[in-house]
């Protein structure tokens, strides 16, 4: 019947008889096996529908519809399976009054089956399906997977076999968890797929609240690999709705890793094509300690530290790790935006590791410092380093850039490292092997090409300056610089020396560079004499030997005249000595006197007063007689003395001039050896 713009419908279905339970088990997805026609199926199924109304060209223009769907006492069963499923029970309808879908009710009032001692029966009902739908679910179960594998095909599958048992409750409006409690345990878990590496858990348990989902435990096996796993994950609704960011705060803890356990044994994503992109819907913080991490060559021991996943980023926090031979720490991010290449910006310190321990396991190490596979010794290095990733996350070795120090101490260099060999050919005091006692140096890489900045090496009680630049291309330029005896010398570089014309007992090294280029198998050296160097060596000979002529003149200057001081100084004294015996004979004869007259008068009172008077005055005389002698010898004295400062200073000036003459002469002869 047609009305208006609508088509008008009125339709019923029932089925009187029942339906075979047959043609409800090809709807369950892995059922319709090659052996689904021996399949043997039992018990009644009742299938019964019901629409009526208008359907129109508007979303409201729905008609009324119901259907319900009973299974009671239903069983089926493989032929090549052992085991079928029996106890198969439904109850089902759906109903919408008309209009609008959002008005639709789904409900399953009961459902259950039982495969062995496995057994699972719960509920489900959904309304308001459109706009914000409402979930009240229950389910309660007991899954024997060895039991359930031999009455349910499972494809690509070798084995399974374990336990799980799940009893949840779950109320939820749209994105709002009402109500949800029950848990999740697992024990004895083993599933072998038919490609990829055997999974074990041993045992799991996760409790379910509306604010989180916990995992108390797990304990698992991948592969080679042990798991112990515990954390906190946000609300459920978080993990079903593909537009929510999911949290949570995750715990790893491991005996072994092995990375190559948890890769794809199929089509890898650098075989596909696809970019491997972080999730941009997780936000996770990760502390993990593992006590050894393997991935392809190379080993971490006590790998531990922490992470933040969020927003298609992996930010890596204080990891360290025993690794080549010695110790690391990394920090840094790994990007994997959708509008560009993947990337990393990493600091790395590492610390007292062996060079051909990270040749063997990091093929960066391979890649920009090929000498490692030649150096049996230890080193420590700080870099920074950023680039692009492949598709598979390793690094493209053409697009790092990098920056840092690297540092060494007590390492060999072997004599198999041909550019080595080619400058011990060319500069023989270079020693092969090269018994290297330290060395720190910066160097940096762009564009596929490593640049180290000079430094210096001490080996054998010989010093080198090192420094140049190689690449991924294994084409080098290095400057390696020394000092030669002369008398070593080859007989090439002795001629670059004889045509300066230099007298060379002045000097007796002379500084070479070797330039070593071409590549790591086929080196070519090529030295020269640093004539420069050589004439700036003999002239600060020649300049030392006359600066050491000035010297000596200056001191024999000084010499004569700190003599003719102490000369002078010796006659002061003399004459301060004579000065002081004249003054006190002076007094003595002086005082005798007066004492003399003081004496004569004694009888005579009158006599005696004016005695004593003029003994008085007597007696000054003589002293003021004395000071005169002794001041007159000191003033002399004192002029001896500085007449002979006087001379000092004399001699010395003249000595300046004439060492200045000297020092002009001295100049222009260096001048014209440089």
């Amino acid at each position: 019947n047609w009305a208006g713009d609508g088509t008008a419908l009125d339709l019923t279905l029932a089925s009187k008889t029942g339906l075979p339970i047959k043609a409800l088990i090809s709807a369950i997805p892995n059922a319709y096996a090659a052996d689904f026609k021996g399949l043997t199926a039992s018990g009644t199924f009742s299938l019964t529908a019901a629409i009526q109304g208008e359907l129109g060209p508007d979303d409201e223009d729905i008609p009324s519809f119901s259907a319900t769907a009973k299974v009671q006492n239903g069983a089926f069963k493989y032929p090549d399976l052992p085991l079928g499923v029996t106890d198969l029970l439904l109850d089902g309808s759906v109903k919408h009054p008309g209009g609008n879908l959002d008005k639709m009710r789904i409900d399953v009032s009961k459902y259950a089956f039982a495969a062995g001692k496995s057994q699972a029966k719960g509920r489900v009902t959904v309304t308001r399906p459109i706009s914000q739908p409402r979930i009240d679910l229950a389910l309660d179960g007991r899954f024997d997977l060895e039991e359930l594998s031999k009455a349910y095909p499972i494809p690509d599958v070798q084995k399974v076999e374990g336990l799980i048992v799940a009893a949840v409750e779950l109320v939820a409006k749209g994105e709002r968890i009402e109500k949800l409690s029950g848990d999740v345990e697992v024990a004895g878990l083993d599933y072998s797929p038919a490609s990829g590496p055997e999974v074990r858990i041993r045992s799991a348990r996760i409790v379910l609240s509306p604010q989180s989902t916990t995992i108390e435990e797990l304990e698992a096996q991948v592969g080679e690999s042990d798991l112990s796993v515990s954390g906190i994950v946000s609300p459920l609704t978080t993990l079903l709705l593909d537009d929510q960011k999911v949290t949570a705060s995750v715990w790893l803890k491991s005996k072994r890793l092995r990375v190559e356990d948890f890769a794809s044994s199929e089509t890898s994503d650098a075989d596909s094509g696809e970019a491997f992109l972080l999730p941009d819907n997780i936000d996770a913080k990760l502390q993990f300690d593992v006590g050894t991490l393997t991935y392809e060559d190379l080993v971490l021991r006590n790998f531990k530290g922490a992470g933040r996943l969020r927003d298609r980023k992996l930010v890596l926090e204080g990891v360290r790790a025993d690794a080549l031979g010695g110790s690391m720490k990394v920090d840094g991010t790994v990007s994997t935006p959708i509008d560009s290449p993947a990337s990393f910006d990493l600091r790395y310190a590492v610390n007292d590791a062996r060079f051909v321990e990270a040749f063997e396991s990091l093929p960066s190490m391979r890649a920009f410092v090929p000498v490692s596979k030649f150096l049996d010794g230890r080193f420590s290095t700080d870099l920074d380093a950023s680039g692009t990733l492949s598709e598979d996350l390793s690094p493209q070795l053409s697009s790092i850039a990098a920056s840092g120090i690297a540092a060494a101490v007590q390492s060999k260099l072997n004599s198999e490292f041909k550019p080595l060999a080619a400058l011990n050919e060319a500069v023989p005091t270079i020693p092969k092997p090269l018994d290297i006692e330290s060395f720190r140096t910066r160097f940096k890489i762009d564009d596929g090409r490593v640049r180290v900045n000079p430094f210096t090496v001490k080996a054998r009680g010989v010093s080198m300056v090192v420094g140049g630049t190689h690449g991924l291309d294994q084409e080098m330029s290095y400057q390696v610089s020394t000092d030669v005896p002369i008398n070593k010398l080859s007989s090439k570089l002795s001629k670059q020396i004889q045509v300066l014309g230099l007298d060379l007992s002045k000097a007796d090294m002379v500084g070479v560079r070797a330039n070593l280029t071409g590549s790591l198998t086929s080196p070519r050296v090529s030295v020269d004499v640093d004539t420069k160097g050589l004439r700036g060596a003999v002239a600060d000979a020649v300049s030392a030997e006359l600066a050491e002529q000035k010297a000596r003149a200056l001191r024999e200057v000084t010499e004569q005249a700190n003599r003719l001081i102490e000369e002078a100084e010796k006659r002061a004294a003399q004459i301060r000595a004579e000065a002081a015996k004249a003054a006190e004979l002076a007094r003595k004869e002086g005082y005798a006197r007066a004492d003399q007259l003081e004496k004569k008068s004694a009888q005579n009172p009158i006599a005696a007063i004016a005695a004593k008077e003029s003994a008085k005055r007597l007696r000054i005389e003589t002293d003021k007689r004395a000071k005169q002698l002794v001041s007159e010898a000191d003033k002399r004295a004192s002029q001896a003395v500085d007449e002979a400062r006087k001379r000092k200073a004399q001699m010395l000036l003249e000595a300046e001039k004439r060492s200045d003459q000297t020092t002009q002469a001295i100049e222009g002869q260096t001048d014209k050896l440089r």
